[in-house]
C-alpha cells in the first residue's frame, strides 16, 4: 500500500490518554500491512486548540513522506484493509467521508481525510492551516475544513468516500464492511467550542406568541453554540396576560421585561437598561432560523476580522463580498446614501434591529432611541462614530411576520 496513515497525539503533562490510543491505532495498521506515521505534538492548553494542530501536522507529513497520506484520528480503529485508496492517486487531490451525523452544515467528517501528494492538495492544506491559525478564528478545525471544502473547488479534485470508510458504532449497519471506526471513547477535557465573551440574548416580542414560539424553536434547532449565551431577556410590548404567562412557562430561563412605556423604541431602551455583557445577540419574534451551525462563533469571527465592525446582521444582504481569515464568508455594508441597482441597502447607514450580533457598547452609544425614525437615527449615529456593519452569507434566518408590531399596536414608526 502506497498511502501512509498519519495521526498525532498531544496529552497534557502527566497524562498519556492519546498516546495510548495512537499506539493502538499503529498496531491496527500493522495487522493490515498499512504504513503508519505517528507524530507526538505539544499540548496546546485545551482540547480544541490542540485539534487545530491537525492541518499543519498533515502538511508536514505529506512533505516529509512524499506520498499520499490518510489522516485518522488517534482514538479511531482501523478494522480492514485500505488498499483501495491508492486508486485515487490518478484522479483525486483530497477525499473525505460523507457526514452521517446530525450537523447539516458539516458535509464531511474530519476524522478520516485522504490527501494526494499533489500541488493542489498541498495548497488546500496550507489554506486550512492558515485559516485555523488566523487571529479571527474561534471555530473547531472541522468547521473550517467544511467551509473550505464547500468554497475552494476551483483548483481541487475532491471526492467523497462512502460512509463505511468512517463508521460510528451503534448507528446501524453501513452499506459495505466498515473500514475505520470512530467515536470509540470520550477523551477527558473534551469541549467542542471555545468560550467567547459573555453574551446577552434579547428577544423583542409584541402580541405574536405563535411566531415567537416558531422563532425560539427554530433557533434551538439550528444554533449549535447557543450555550454561549449567558443571559436571556424577553422585552414584551402589549401581549395579553395569558400570553405572558405562557411565555414564562415555555421559556423559564428568560427574564421577561414588560414595556409599560410602549413602542418599539422603548423596548430597545428598556433592554439596554439591563444589558451588561460585551456582546448582545438581538432577536425579534417574527423571524425563523433555517441554517444549522455555530452561528455565534461565525458572527464573532466576522467582528474580529475588522475592528471597525460593530454589528453582524444574521439575514443576508447583497453588499461587498469578503471572507475572514478563518474562511467565514460575509458581506461588508458600504453606505453610499443611494440604493444600488443590485438591490443592496447601501442607502441605509447600516445598523439594523433585524436579528444580529453586536458589540454592546457601540450600540449603547447610539441611545436613547427616540421617534420618529429612531432606527435610522441610531444607524446614522453609529455610522458617524466610524463603526460599520456586516451581514452573514448565507442567511441564518428569514422574515416570517406578515403583520408588523406597529400595526398590531397602532403606533407610528
Amino acid at each position: 500500500m502506497i498511502t501512509n496513515v498519519v495521526t498525532f497525539h498531544a496529552d497534557p503533562p502527566g497524562q498519556d490518554w492519546y498516546a495510548e490510543r495512537a499506539a493502538r491505532l499503529a498496531k491496527d495498521c500493522a495487522v493490515h500491512g498499512i504504513p503508519c506515521w505517528v507524530f507526538q505534538a505539544e499540548h496546546a492548553g485545551c482540547w480544541q486548540d490542540t485539534c487545530l494542530l491537525k492541518p499543519r501536522i498533515i502538511l508536514q507529513a505529506l512533505r516529509d513522506l512524499r506520498r499520499p497520506v490518510l489522516w485518522v484520528d488517534a482514538d479511531s480503529s482501523v478494522v480492514g484493509p485500505l488498499d483501495e485508496l491508492d486508486v485515487l492517486m490518478g484522479n483525486t487531490d483530497v477525499a473525505a467521508v460523507r457526514q452521517q451525523l446530525p450537523r447539516k452544515d458539516l458535509p464531511v467528517l474530519a476524522t478520516v481525510l485522504w490527501f494526494n501528494c499533489t500541488p493542489a492538495a498541498v495548497r488546500f492544506l496550507e489554506g486550512w492551516a492558515a485559516a485555523v491559525e488566523s487571529a479571527d478564528n474561534c471555530s473547531p478545525d472541522h468547521d473550517v475544513l467544511c467551509r473550505l471544502w464547500q468554497a475552494d473547488r476551483d483548483f481541487l479534485r475532491l471526492k467523497e468516500l462512502p460512509p463505511n470508510w468512517c463508521w460510528l458504532p451503534g448507528r446501524g449497519n453501513p452499506v459495505g464492511a466498515p473500514k475505520i471506526l470512530f467515536g470509540l471513547s470520550s477523551p477527558p477535557g473534551r469541549k467542542h467550542v471555545r468560550k467567547l465573551p459573555e453574551i446577552t440574548a434579547v428577544v423583542t416580542a409584541c402580541r405574536r406568541l405563535g411566531l415567537m414560539g416558531r422563532m425560539m424553536d427554530s433557533l434551538r434547532r439550528n444554533c449549535v453554540d447557543l450555550d454561549q449565551v449567558s443571559r436571556w431577556l424577553i422585552v414584551d410590548d402589549g401581549s395579553s396576560l395569558p400570553d405572558r404567562r405562557e411565555m414564562s412557562r415555555r421559556w423559564p430561563h428568560c427574564e421577561i421585561l414588560y414595556n409599560k412605556r410602549h413602542g418599539h423604541h422603548e423596548s430597545v431602551n428598556l433592554a439596554y437598561e439591563r444589558i451588561a455583557t460585551p456582546l448582545t445577540l438581538w432577536l425579534e419574534d417574527d423571524w425563523e432560523f433555517h441554517r444549522q451551525g455555530n452561528l455565534i462563533h461565525e458572527c464573532f469571527s466576522i467582528l474580529l476580522h475588522d475592528p471597525r465592525l460593530a454589528q453582524v446582521g444574521l439575514p443576508f444582504q447583497a453588499c461587498q463580498p469578503r471572507r475572514t481569515g478563518s474562511a467565514v464568508p460575509y458581506r461588508f455594508h458600504l453606505y453610499t446614501g443611494r440604493r444600488n441597482a443590485d438591490g443592496s441597502d447601501s442607502h441605509w447607514p447600516g445598523f439594523t434591529l433585524n436579528p444580529n450580533l453586536h458589540w454592546t457598547d457601540a450600540v449603547r452609544a447610539c441611545l436613547p432611541a427616540k421617534p420618529p425614525e429612531f432606527e435610522h437615527r441610531m444607524a446614522r449615529r453609529l455610522r458617524d462614530a466610524g463603526r460599520w456593519v456586516a451581514h452573514c452569507e448565507p442567511s441564518w434566518c428569514r422574515h416570517v411576520g406578515e403583520v408588523s408590531a406597529y400595526t398590531l399596536t397602532g403606533r407610528k414608526k
